[in-house]
């Protein structure tokens, strides 16, 4: 059944972690966000943790599988946009950022 097929978009941008889901047609079907924050030490530099945006990511994913008219095992695609400017550093061994 192809006209059942939904896409999940997930957008995690500077100020929040957006999750939109689209039915076969493109109309949205649902749509959740949780913002994140910014913190900024001077005009030049911010800073964001890297705990609280992998958290907000599962929140909007969790969300988003709630929403009414929203069946997860309709899913047949799905796709992620992030920021491009932020850069994180992992510890190896647990997994955590730095």
């Amino acid at each position: 059944m192809h006209g059942d097929a939904l896409t999940l978009a997930l957008d995690q941008g500077t100020h929040s972690s957006r999750a939109v889901v689209f039915d076969a047609h493109g109309n949205a079907v649902a749509l959740t966000r949780q913002p994140v924050t910014l913190k900024r030490h001077s005009r030049t530099r911010v800073e964001q943790s890297a705990d609280e945006i992998l958290a907000s990511m599962y929140t909007v994913i969790e969300d988003i599988f709630r929403a009414p008219g929203v069946d997860p095992a309709r899913i047949t695609a799905a796709g992620l946009a992030t920021q491009r400017s932020s850069v994180v550093a992992w510890d190896r061994h647990t997994g955590r950022a730095l």
